[in-house]
């Protein structure tokens, strides 16, 4: 001590010190994707290593259940292929500190497709020339006034109605029944059963 300076009283009396032995297992490596967004689906997850060492005090250690990769799917539908960070949780999923991954990065490869599925929509029938002179088109009606298409979220989105094959009205003086094939946009399909 330095001179001038009395000890009057030590808090605490006592230091306890743990020790701990280190020790390392071989952990699993698990992707956690999250919610993955509708519309899409995963294909077989690729990882550049599927085990990783965790090392640290045995009794974080044997808390370790897996090393988890957190890689959440974008609703773009856009394939993952990516380094992330491992980190060493137990089996509820919680964070375990004080314990070192080796490797701690994963290259993870998802491949993500939109899945295929339906939407109803009216049918509009399409319309060419004119009726006879003196009349006028009163009403028009389709059978059947809906038809379901099958097809990815991204090509039904824009889809508000389909178009009939052009169906002329040119001269016409009286009510006239058509038949008439629907147009389906590209990449979309009729849905089953639908007429």
């Amino acid at each position: 001590l330095t001179s001038g300076v009395d000890v009057l009283d030590v808090s605490p009396t006592r230091v306890t010190v743990t020790l701990d032995v280190l020790s390392s297992k071989e952990v699993n490596v698990v992707v956690d994707h999250g919610q993955v967004p509708d519309g899409l689906e995963l294909g077989t997850t690729t990882l550049s290593v599927t085990t990783v060492m965790a090392r640290g005090p045995s009794s974080f250690v044997s808390q370790v259940a897996r090393a988890q990769a957190r890689v959440p799917i974008d609703a773009s539908g856009i394939d993952v292929h990516r380094q992330v960070d491992l980190e060493p949780v137990d089996a509820s999923g919680a964070l375990v500190r004080s314990v070192e991954l080796t490797p701690n990065v994963v290259t993870v490869d998802i491949p993500v497709d939109q899945t295929e599925t339906n939407k109803t929509v009216p049918v509009s029938v399409s319309l060419t020339g004119t009726p006879a002179a003196g009349y006028l088109i009163d009403q028009v009606a389709s059978n059947p006034l809906t038809i379901t298409l099958r097809g990815t979220p991204s090509a039904l989105a824009s889809i508000t109605d389909v178009l009939t094959e052009s169906v002329s009205v040119a001269g016409l003086t009286a009510s006239k029944s058509f038949t008439a094939k629907v147009v389906l946009p590209p990449g979309l399909l009729l849905a089953e059963g639908s007429p």
